[in-house]
């Protein structure tokens, strides 16, 4: 009992001591409120990035997606069997009808294409962004409707989509929240369908999409092997692993290439998790900035570092009297302590309010096409990391600094008249490492943001192909007719004759230099691969088959963008245009090497052989991306129930929007005209996330050059303090200002040039682990790692300049009377 008695009374001494230090830790930190706001501050830098990019990477990687047991979510990518490597595509529906029957790994296995529909039921036309799902859709993600029901394997066999489901958003926004909508009428591309449920808010698998439909399997088109449209996710049953799946996938796919071999050769499939298809591609940038945010904040670390040992040699003399008075090294080293954990403490809250700023500024600074982004939020999860880092800071900057004062020596403490002198000589050291290791850090950054500021200029001017001035862009979508037969390819003609009349009338329009239409614009993301064959020449094997992309095209068109016409000539547009041809220059390069392409015939597989005779050659355009190579084009002539306006103004676009959008109402009031967008706003948006990364480490290598220059400032300052008796002996004895501002810069810019040779080092291996980011820029630029040495010294120079032309104006008598 007596003991246990004193185990209490101990920790509440122990307590008490601590309540005490942290008292006198608040009273001792108020004396010098400058200091304290200075290290806060810098603190707050650093944590408040650690902070925003933390809760990013955590919001983006590692909170998982919004559906029950997220991680039994798989995603199936198509695959080339021969070499196993994955490549994004889609799948043909067969192929997944099998891949249903045959796989016995999942719980549920759901394929959907992204489509959209117009929905004219009341009101205004308006294009809905929707989803044909197969049964099993939404039981695959465990959601169950809010009202009604969802689509069953019934519904698949149906030729037109007879139901729909609506999502939240749309049943709010266009139905007004009518719990009675279940069982009504709406009018969906042009057919009458029925409302069958309505989804929870929240749910808009894909995302964005606020309508889903039965996928129609009994459509000819769904039929074919050749045709790959469809993405397939499933549900993993119980104890089943990824690995395992995918061994059963590659087993199922093997056996479907034997029997399928005109189609399926070669082909085979990789299951992967859902969170990462969806976010894979982000990783290695959240990555990035992650490591660039710990460098800025341990550089943060280094500067009140600095400041803390600069105050503790200011200390020696009340340290020593403490310790000279009974005090134990502990005891002090506590108290010190205490205080570093204060200013971590006060760092980490201004931080978060700072990292509240910073995400507001990321939500507007990252484009549309970086997934998840618009999810992330300051949780409970991040600000317990904000804490963790508070004290782990507080500790990374403090206990080095409070082990030196906690230990003075207290003869040379108490004798001596300045405070601080000898102990801050004997510190000198450890300031210029710290200076060094600042200066590495933020070499580190800088070039690595060179190597990224220099590959995105080269992608910025790669030539796409076209002109992208002027452009003004739209989609148009007619409406379906219920008549219609799906398993016709070619447009009706009706649809041409529509087409062909909103042509004329935008041509006709004031200030518009050129109008035309295309299936699909280039850099937006949508590619339309086809095999074909050409006449005459002997037949290959399946894997041999040659592909190219394939758009359909108004002659207009090419003179909007500017895409030049090199051979022959533009399609006609009467009905034997649509027997004829334009090829890209690579499609005549790679396929008729020194023949000439016109007059060539070609089969092109649009799941029945559709022959038509090359009449012309245009320039290559670069339809997925800036960084890739031009691909093989065949443009036909525009038909279809879709199509992008593609309008070039004489001078500014301002106003062409609506003027066009009268003249599609004008022909039919019920086509919605939607994704209106400048061209110009499309090709800056396909680089929308190198632009991302770019800007954000250049935001924090700016950073981190800002606290190293302050770092190397606060350490000559204190230097020149230190090395005033010295400074002003060698005054006396005749030296000139000339000589001290050598002395003074010189030892400056030695550390400053080691940190630099150091960083240089590091950053030559950040170069090679970013080299995939990089384009037509090598990992050991000579441009970046010459600029960057450049820039640090003159920091180093200007941050030692102004501490050295103090120290030149030390007057002899002062200096040695301070002694």
């Amino acid at each position: 009992m007596h003991y246990i008695a004193m185990r209490v009374v101990t920790r509440r001494i122990e307590g008490l001591g601590l309540v005490h230090d942290v008292r006198y830790g608040v009273r001792s930190l108020a004396k010098s409120p400058g200091l304290t706001a200075v290290i806060v501050l810098t603190l707050a830098l650093g944590m408040g990035a650690n902070t925003a990019v933390f809760s990013v990477f955590h919001g983006v990687l590692l909170n998982p997606l919004p559906y029950p047991d997220a991680a039994s979510l798989v995603w199936l990518w198509p695959a080339n069997a021969r070499t196993g490597q994955s490549y994004p595509g889609a799948l043909s529906a067969p192929d997944f009808l099998d891949y249903r029957r045959q796989s016995t790994v999942f719980e549920h296995l759901a394929a959907f294409l992204q489509v959209n529909v117009t929905l004219s039921d009341s009101g205004e036309a308006e294009r809905v962004p929707t989803a044909a799902v197969s049964s099993d859709f939404f039981e695959t993600f465990g959601v169950q409707p809010q009202l009604g029901r969802v689509n069953v394997q019934d519904d698949e066999r149906k030729g037109w989509p007879q139901i729909a489901v609506l999502s939240h958003g749309l049943w709010s926004r266009r139905f007004s929240g009518d719990p009675q909508v279940v069982g009504k009428s709406v009018v969906i591309d042009g057919k009458s369908v029925t409302v069958a449920g309505v989804m929870p808010a929240g749910f808009e698998f894909p995302k964005g999409t606020e309508l889903w439909q039965p996928a129609p399997f009994g459509y000819v088109e769904l039929q074919v092997r050749r045709f790959h449209f469809l993405h397939v996710v499933g549900r993993l049953k119980p104890g089943i692993s990824m690995e395992r799946a995918d061994t059963q996938m590659k087993s199922i796919c093997a056996n479907l290439a034997r029997i399928y071999p005109n189609s399926d050769a070669d082909s085979s499939t990789q299951v992967v998790g859902l969170l990462d298809r969806t976010v894979g591609a982000l990783r290695p940038t959240l990555r990035l900035l992650m490591a660039a945010v710990c460098f800025v904040l341990l550089i943060a670390c280094a500067n009140v570092a600095h400041l803390l040992l600069a105050r503790a040699a200011a200390r020696q003399k009340e340290i020593a009297i403490r310790c000279s008075l009974g005090a134990s090294t502990g005891r002090v080293l506590r108290q010190l302590l205490a205080e570093s954990l204060l200013l971590a403490a006060m760092g980490g809250l201004l931080g978060c309010v700072l990292a509240v700023w910073e995400l507001r500024a990321l939500t507007l600074l990252h484009p549309a096409n970086l997934p998840r982004l618009d999810e992330v939020r300051l949780s409970a999860r991040v600000f317990a990391f904000t804490a963790g880092l508070s004290m782990v800071t507080g500790l990374l900057f403090g206990l080095i600094p409070a082990r030196r004062a906690a230990r003075p020596n207290l003869t040379e403490a108490l004798k001596s008249s300045r405070q601080g002198g000898s102990a801050g000589r004997g510190h000198q050291r450890f300031h210029n490492a710290l200076v060094a290791a600042e200066v590495a850090f933020a070499v580190v950054l800088l070039a690595g943001a060179a190597l990224l500021l220099r590959s995105l200029q080269r992608l910025e001017n790669v030539n796409p192909g076209f002109d992208t001035r002027n452009v003004l862009t739209m989609r148009v979508e007619l409406p379906m007719s219920p008549a219609a037969d799906a398993s016709e390819h070619r447009a009706a003609p009706r649809e041409h004759e529509f087409f062909r009349e909103l042509a004329a009338r935008l041509q006709a329009l004031p200030g518009v230099e050129s109008a035309g239409l295309v299936s699909e614009l280039p850099l937006s993301g949508q590619g339309n691969g086809r095999w074909f064959t050409i006449d005459g020449h002997p037949p290959l094997s399946v894997d041999a088959r040659p592909t190219a992309e394939d758009r359909a095209a108004s002659t207009g068109y090419f003179r909007a963008m500017h895409i030049p016409l090199l051979k022959g000539r533009y399609l006609r547009e009467d009905a034997a245009g649509g027997h004829e041809v334009l090829v890209s220059r690579s499609f005549a390069d790679t396929y008729f090497p020194g023949q000439d392409p016109l007059g060539q015939r070609l089969a092109i597989d649009h799941g029945h052989p559709f022959h038509c005779e090359i009449v012309g050659v245009v320039g290559d355009v670069l339809h997925r991306s800036l960084a890739e190579n031009p691909r093989p084009t065949l443009y036909t002539r525009e038909a279809g129930l879709r199509s992008v306006v593609v309008i070039r103004a004489r001078a500014s676009i301002l106003g062409m929007a609506l003027a066009a959008k009268k003249q599609v109402q004008a022909l039919d009031a019920g086509v919605p005209v939607f994704d209106v967008h400048s061209l110009g706003d499309l090709v800056s948006d396909s680089v929308g996330p190198q632009r991302f990364r770019t800007v954000l480490l250049g935001v924090f290598a700016a950073l981190a050059l800002l606290l190293a220059a302050a770092g190397i400032y606060g350490v000559m300052s204190y230097s020149v303090s230190l090395r005033t008796h010295e400074l002003g002996i060698r005054a006396a004895l005749g030296a000139s200002r000339a000589d001290l501002m050598k002395a003074v810069v010189g030892r400056s810019m030695f550390w400053t040039l080691a940190g630099v040779a150091i960083g240089l080092a590091a950053a030559l291996g950040l170069g090679r682990l970013i080299q995939g980011m990089l384009f037509e820029v090598r990992p050991a630029d000579s441009v970046s790692f010459l600029a960057v040495p450049a820039i640090l010294a003159a920091v180093g120079f200007l941050a030692s300049y102004l501490p050295a032309r103090r120290a030149t104006r030390v007057d002899a008598a002062v200096a040695l009377r301070c002694e």
